[in-house]
């Protein structure tokens, strides 16, 4: 199945105003992604910022392919108050060591609720 990085990306533009911590936006577009079969799994694990060396530790990001879904502070904007998502190929920004992990999704009534809570 070849997948469309341009439609995941559209639909990742949604996220950048929402209120959401990362582990929620993550979680809810872990859940988008099941509901429209789009092949991908969670990881959980570090992330190393090239650029500063900075370690985020027991983190969580979903692998699409050759690109990483990636939720966390600062991860665009450098203003840690922020919360942003990026799409990245991993050898240009962080590196990512993990493993494959569960992640939960929220239910076709906990979805709704959850997007109106955060966008």
């Amino acid at each position: 199945m070849s997948i469309d990085y341009a439609a995941i990306e559209t639909a990742l533009e949604g996220f950048d105003t929402a209120t959401a911590t990362p582990e929620d936006m993550l979680k809810i577009f872990h859940t988008i992604m099941i509901s429209l079969q789009i092949p991908h799994q969670a990881v959980t694990g570090q992330a190393t910022n090239k650029t500063t060396d900075e370690v985020i530790e027991d983190h969580d990001w979903l692998e699409v392919g050759d690109v990483v879904v990636d939720f966390h502070p600062d991860a665009r904007s450098g203003a840690p108050s922020l919360n942003q998502w990026f799409l990245t190929v991993p050898e240009q920004n962080f590196t990512y060591v993990g493993n494959v992990a569960p992640m939960p999704v929220f239910t076709s009534v906990e979805l709704p609720a959850q997007i109106g809570t955060f966008f």
